[in-house]
């Protein structure tokens, strides 16, 4: 996945031992999924839509310009405050910095369901994975209230995704939607939760 992409870091990529349905980048190019997630996942085409939206991340620097928005609209507030008091006038709110914050992060979803998309092609796998992907992950995002929610909603997604499919994605025979190794993987994973919080037998003794 990573040579098909545009990352600019290598990808170091952690398991969460947690039954929650977990997937983030941070910055540095590490990629964390829960043992949960994974579980979730269908085929191995899904998992791959996972990597492929991770290595977006990774190439746009999601992390990074998140911080970097955060310090700028913190900094742009005060000015504005300054102004108002030396005119002797209340302080102006202006725009508000988390519709300004809510918008870029939303912009940031956005461009990594573009990206990763592509990415997911690129490695050879049927992008119908990656709406399936999306499907699940972004049923368990819309527990907040939709005006709120850091990620666009879930509908927008799809057909965004399903419009740029069909515009740059040309039509091809012969992709990859699961394989037996993928199979293997779950059966391991299962197997990884079972043991987990099993208590472990006392030895005998003399």
């Amino acid at each position: 996945m990573e040579q098909n992409s545009d990352k600019h870091l290598p990808i170091t990529i952690h398991l969460i031992d947690t039954d929650e349905s977990e997937a983030f980048t941070l910055p540095g190019g590490y990629q964390y999924l829960s043992r949960g997630l994974l579980l979730r996942l269908e085929n191995e085409g899904e998992l791959a839509s996972v990597l492929a939206r991770g290595a977006a991340q990774t190439a746009l620097r999601v992390g990074t310009r998140m911080a970097t928005v955060d310090d700028i609209l913190e900094m742009a507030s005060v000015p504005l405050a300054d102004r108002s008091l030396s005119a002797g006038r209340p302080p102006s709110t202006g725009p508000s910095p988390g519709l300004a914050e809510l918008k870029e992060k939303r912009d940031a979803e956005f461009d990594a369901d573009y990206f990763g998309v592509q990415y997911l092609y690129k490695s050879g796998y049927d992008t119908r994975c990656f709406l399936d992907l999306v499907k699940l992950t972004g049923s368990a995002n819309g527990n907040a209230q939709e005006p709120l929610n850091a990620y666009p909603p879930l509908a927008q997604r799809l057909q965004t995704l399903q419009d740029e499919s069909a515009e740059i994605l040309p039509k091809r025979d012969g992709e990859i939607v699961s394989t037996h190794e993928f199979e293997d993987f779950r059966d391991r994973l299962q197997a990884l939760k079972s043991t987990v919080g099993k208590p472990q037998s006392a030895g005998s003794r003399n």
